[in-house]
Parts: C-alpha cells; sequence; structure tokens
C-alpha cells in the first residue's frame, strides 16, 4: 500500500499569538455585554480564543483585537465553527474557533501584514 504525504488543508498562515480581544455574543434576545480575553492564534482566516460564556456553532461574535504596535483595534465578526467545553469549571478556559465573516479589507490586511511579519521574522 502507498503512502500518501499529508496535505495542509489551511489557506492561511497560522500565528500562535496571546492577542488581546475584546468580543461580545450577537444575540437577539438580550443585550449583550462585551467581555474580555485573549486569542490563542490568528490567521488571514479567522481566530481560536479562550471565552468564558458557552457559545454554539453557527453564533456570531462581534469582536475587537488588539494587534501589536496598532493604535486602533481591528473590528470583525466572526462565526463560531467549534466549541470546547473545558472539564475544569474553576478555570474559564472555554475555547472556541471563529471563522472571519464580516472584516474590512484594512482590516484583514493589518491581519495579514501582523502574521506574516511574525512569521517570517
Amino acid at each position: 500500500m502507498k503512502d500518501f504525504p499529508v496535505l495542509e488543508r489551511r489557506k492561511f498562515v497560522r500565528l500562535h499569538a496571546a492577542l488581546e480581544v475584546v468580543y461580545q455574543a450577537i444575540r437577539r434576545s438580550r443585550r449583550p455585554r462585551p467581555d474580555g480575553s485573549f486569542l490563542r492564534n490568528i490567521s488571514g482566516g479567522g481566530v481560536r480564543m479562550v471565552v468564558r460564556d458557552e457559545l454554539r456553532c453557527g453564533e456570531l461574535i462581534d469582536m475587537e483585537i488588539q494587534i501589536p504596535n496598532l493604535t486602533d483595534a481591528v473590528h470583525a465578526i466572526g462565526e463560531v465553527v467549534w466549541f470546547q467545553a473545558r472539564k475544569d469549571k474553576e478555570k474559564e478556559t472555554n475555547e472556541a474557533g471563529l471563522r472571519f465573516r464580516d472584516i474590512l479589507p484594512d482590516d484583514l490586511n493589518r491581519v495579514f501584514e501582523y502574521v506574516y511579519s511574525v512569521a517570517i521574522g
């Protein structure tokens, strides 16, 4: 039997970085409250972030991502594509993967520039 190489399915380079983020779920039933947290990684396609709340796949999240050396935060709307609740309930370390759904081209370019500048070094 022939072994085939594993191909990377990601469209974008992913950078492991603990960036600050302020986020809030966009929910129709009640006024959302902003919450501060941090990202585990970022790419041109989305983010992996630590969250307190339980999120549902398909839910939309409004995010303000603080990229080092930029005065203005990057604003994006992300869609939850996966959610993982942690077993240790005392530590609020749930994680979620979000795909960028709505992000201005200038903000997306700032994400790309940051990821590639750090990745290439």
